[in-house]
């Protein structure tokens, strides 16, 4: 029976805020191509020089998607410049948005990409809204009068990302906040402390560390009334999906130093 159901296939890159862009694009192609299967193959995620693993079952109900190796998404189709444009069932970053409104006739759909830079502000809301229809924690409290900061060390402070959520920028917006008048407590969260103690020090921040786990750290960022993001996707998902009206957010305007975001995200002052 398997064999005769029309699915969305999707392999799975990266962390959790590229996983979580990743399934969006699934849920979208599924919702606008009448797919009613998605089929996320996680076998990649084993293969990155940092720890990665499967964390959409912790934030996501998943009502319609599994969890299979697809040997289709092995090869990596969707990646190849000479076959997007002409194969409509293999989707990536470089034909993601003349595809996801064109009325095409497959059965199956093949992604493989990251889906970030190359959404625009009406795609990036479809997407939030399908995920947010999915995403378990949709009825959480706002914490007001906090303040998350996020802070990415690690790779982020490679060439790739680098200057992009600088100490120039966090002081601009812990400045702007500081305007505001409403923020109590600042709280950040890092995956390298050693980092964003010393950032800390040279922006004069007040600030407590947050000691929860990764969902805890997603949570706490999504409950914040304001949030000061960087350019992890992360804490950009973790913003979006947590907003609720009266939250403030700030965010950079470059993924990495290639790569801009061209949505904005609810509740971000520009």
């Amino acid at each position: 029976m398997e064999a005769v159901m029309s699915k969305v296939y999707c392999r799975l890159a990266g962390g959790l805020g590229n996983q979580i862009f990743q399934y969006g694009a699934s849920l979208l192609i599924s919702k606008k191509k009448h797919v009613p299967f998605i089929q996320l193959d996680d076998s990649g995620l084993s293969t990155y020089k940092a720890i990665r693993s499967n964390e959409l079952p912790n934030y996501f109900k998943l009502e319609n998607a599994m969890f299979k190796k697809s040997n289709i998404l092995k090869l990596r189709l969707p990646k190849m410049k000479f076959i997007t444009p002409f194969a409509n069932n293999f989707i990536g970053d470089l034909n993601f948005n003349r595809l996801i409104d064109k009325n095409l006739k497959s059965k199956n759909y093949y992604l493989d990409g990251y889906f970030q830079s190359c959404l625009n502000q009406s795609v990036f809301d479809e997407m939030l809204s399908a995920l947010k229809q999915d995403y378990i924690y949709s009825s959480i409290n706002v914490k007001k009068n906090v303040c998350a900061i996020h802070i990415r060390g690690g790779d982020f402070l490679t060439e790739k990302y680098s200057d992009i959520a600088s100490v120039d920028y966090y002081y601009e917006k812990l400045t702007k906040v500081k305007e505001l008048n409403i923020a109590e407590r600042f709280i950040i969260v890092t995956d390298d402390r050693n980092y964003a103690s010393e950032l800390a020090k040279k922006i004069s921040l007040d600030y407590s560390f947050s000691e929860g786990s990764m969902l805890e750290d997603f949570l706490l960022i999504a409950q914040s009334q304001i949030k000061i993001l960087s350019n992890s996707t992360f804490s950009i998902w973790a913003s979006a999906l947590g907003f609720q009206p009266g939250c403030i957010v700030f965010a950079p305007q470059m993924l990495t130093v290639k790569d801009t975001r061209n949505f904005i995200l609810p509740g971000e002052l520009i």
